[in-house]
């Protein structure tokens, strides 16, 4: 099932990148992540044998996995770009490792929230799911259950109520790119005018310094009324 759910998402990722042209980037992430909740919800209710529903739930969210990997870094570069322009530095690096600590930390909490709250419901995975078990394992998988398809749905809103007006669009973009370039052209034109190339500083010493005469020049030929 891992595999079907990542290569959905590998093959999804050119129809959200091309998507987001149309559209706009946050716009078609939002799209991406109200059909991963969409898809998610029906994984708390699924029984025991429900394998072809499940194998429909990770083709659905797997499509939108390439849009959540693709999309939000994009978004990110854009904003990278805003900032360039407004504080004149590039700030690149602290911006992606802020990312790459709210994902981490993201994945932490997780983990931390999770695996509590299935010790607190009774989830045991060494007890069998076999019916004459079945009564001390029941609140446990419901929890597991929950938790898997049903929780993260509030999650994958919020985010997109959060980006709803997400105000750096494809024309917004276009102009903050060229106005950076614009910036970049005429800071190199005054450091190439205020700073003399060496074949400019060269050539001035060339003119300035006589040149001294050469010991091997040739002999001068003789005048015309030396010859008659």
């Amino acid at each position: 099932m891992l595999f079907v759910y990542f290569a959905a998402g590998i093959l999804g990722a050119p129809g959200w990148l091309w998507l987001s042209t149309r559209i706009g980037k946050h716009r078609a992430w939002s799209l991406a992540m109200l059909l991963a909740a969409t898809g998610f919800l029906p994984a708390a209710l699924l029984g025991t044998g429900d394998l072809p529903v499940f194998l429909a739930i990770c083709i659905v969210t797997g499509l939108t996995l390439g849009a959540d990997l693709a999309l939000p870094n994009a978004m990110q570069a854009d904003v990278i770009d805003l900032d360039r322009l407004d504080s004149g530095r590039e700030r690149a690096g602290l911006f992606f490792a802020l990312w790459g600590f709210a994902t981490k930390a993201s994945l932490a909490l997780g983990v931390g929230l999770a695996f509590p709250l299935l010790e607190a419901a009774g989830f045991n995975p060494a007890i069998s799911t076999a019916p004459a078990a079945a009564g001390a394992t029941v609140p446990g998988l419901w929890a597991l259950a929950l938790i898997y398809g049903a929780l993260p749905v509030p999650f994958k809103i919020l985010a997109v109520i959060l980006v709803r007006r997400f105000p750096l669009d494809r024309a917004t973009q276009t102009g903050i790119a060229g106005r950076i370039a614009l910036a970049g052209g005429h800071a190199g034109h005054a450091t190439a005018t205020a700073t003399p190339s060496a074949g400019t500083t060269s050539c001035a010493a060339s003119s300035a310094t006589p040149e001294a005469p050469s010991s091997r020049s040739r002999p001068s030929s003789p005048s015309l009324d030396a010859v008659r």
